[in-house]
């Protein structure tokens, strides 16, 4: 019995103690449970989207209501080292808000930018990440303007209304416009707009000689911030060959050259040089004999300055033997000082060097072979001086023996 009170007084002093000590545990979880609540994690963001530009960015970051949220910071990578940007939480409205950030100064390139909000207290939410292209030069040097895949011309009688076609490639995705400038006939610089769904332009009364250039102005994303124009490329309208236009030719008469009339014809017979281009094969001109032997030239005014490709001679039908066997070609562009005074006649390699020293280029130097060709004969013409006058030196016929010279027609084809 005594045992027993004193086995019953230990246990009751054990559970005392046991008690004790189980509401110190419980004090201490709690305090922890309460600490743990204080120092939830900061709302963390909660998406982002970006518009790109030159060196800069524009981010729309959407974050949760948590009204602890203060500030953040963005960081990245660039060439020297990281960077970080801070920036200030000013809530416009309650609950779910959306920031607007904008960075400046960005190193072009793929860039990796990382989000993180804070509390006053410097606590840190979760992170957010985000990829983004950044724009600038290098990107618009790697930019071509849009391709064109053929131009073709098409010349007329009258330069004001030559026309040309350009054929555009299709445009890549990005691009926003082409602009495409010419020289007119008046020397006036004109740009047009090519848009996207135009695969052809046509071109009236252009400069050839002078080249045409063009570039493309892009937009890499459909929000991006700014567009970018690529290097400028540049063309030339390309020759085509047509007819001379004849009613533009007219009779010169430089010193030295041969009268429009033959003065030895008798009165009332109609055979001026300007019958030689009026179109009509069977109206002539000849030129009879010993006041106006051989070598002998006329002038004539194109009425145009370009590039001849081709003579065509109708023989003096009438007597065949005195259309010219050899003769040349000579041309110039302009005619101030271009007079010349000697006589082919006398002299006539002091004459040819004579016009040299004064400006005229020798075209074409041509002595036909085949007696055939006293009716008529084309020859082409490889020299490319664009010129607007020529002198037609007739030095021989098909009949040395006899002094008479006649044509009935001429022709000329150019490049325009």
């Amino acid at each position: 019995m005594k045992y027993y009170k004193f086995y019953l007084q230990l246990y009751i002093m054990i559970l005392g103690i046991a008690t004790i000590i189980s509401c110190d545990d419980s004090e201490d979880t709690f305090k922890q449970f309460l600490d743990a609540e204080n120092a939830s994690p900061i709302g963390a963001p909660k998406g982002v989207t970006s518009q790109a530009g030159t060196e800069r960015v524009v981010f729309k970051l959407a974050i949760t209501s948590d009204p602890r949220i203060r500030k953040g910071t963005v960081l990245w990578g660039e060439s020297d080292g990281n960077k970080t940007f801070e920036f200030d939480v000013n809530r416009d409205v309650s609950g779910l808000d959306t920031l607007t950030i904008s960075l400046n100064e960005v190193e072009e390139g793929i860039k990796r930018f990382v989000f993180t909000l804070f509390d006053d207290n410097g606590n840190a939410s979760g992170q957010l990440s985000h990829t983004r292209t950044i724009y600038g030069s290098e990107y618009e040097s790697g930019l071509l303007a849009r391709r064109i895949n053929s131009v073709s011309a098409f010349p007329s009688a009258n330069p004001a209304v030559d026309s040309a076609v350009i054929e555009w490639s299709t445009p890549l995705p990005e691009v926003l416009e082409t602009t495409f400038t010419y020289t007119d006939q008046n020397d006036v610089e004109q740009t047009i707009v090519i848009n996207l769904d135009e695969t052809r332009t046509i071109l009236l009364g252009y400069n050839r000689s002078i080249p045409y250039r063009y570039k493309t102005r892009y937009l890499p994303e459909s929000d991006a911030l700014d567009t970018y124009v690529s290097a400028e490329s540049s063309g030339e309208i390309p020759k085509a060959e047509v007819d001379l236009d004849k009613s533009l030719f007219q009779f010169v008469g430089l010193p030295t050259d041969l009268p429009i009339f033959d003065p030895i014809w008798p009165p009332g017979i109609d055979n001026p040089w300007t019958n030689v281009w009026d179109g009509d094969p069977n109206s002539i001109t000849a030129f009879l004999g010993a006041s106006n032997s051989r070598p002998a030239h006329i002038t004539i005014d194109l009425g145009v300055t370009l590039q001849l490709s081709q003579l065509e001679v109708v023989g003096f039908l009438p007597f065949p033997s005195i259309t010219p066997k050899e003769y040349q070609i000579w041309g110039i562009a302009d005619l101030s000082g271009a007079e010349t005074t000697l006589i082919a006649k006398d002299d006539l390699e002091a004459w040819q060097q004579e016009s040299v020293n004064k400006g005229w280029t020798l075209l074409l130097d041509d002595n036909r072979l085949n007696v055939d060709d006293q009716t008529g004969f084309s020859q082409r013409i490889e020299n490319e001086t664009e010129v607007r006058y020529i002198r037609f030196l007739i030095i021989e016929t098909f009949n040395p023996g006899n002094a008479d010279t006649g044509i009935n027609e001429i022709s000329l084809k150019g490049f325009k």
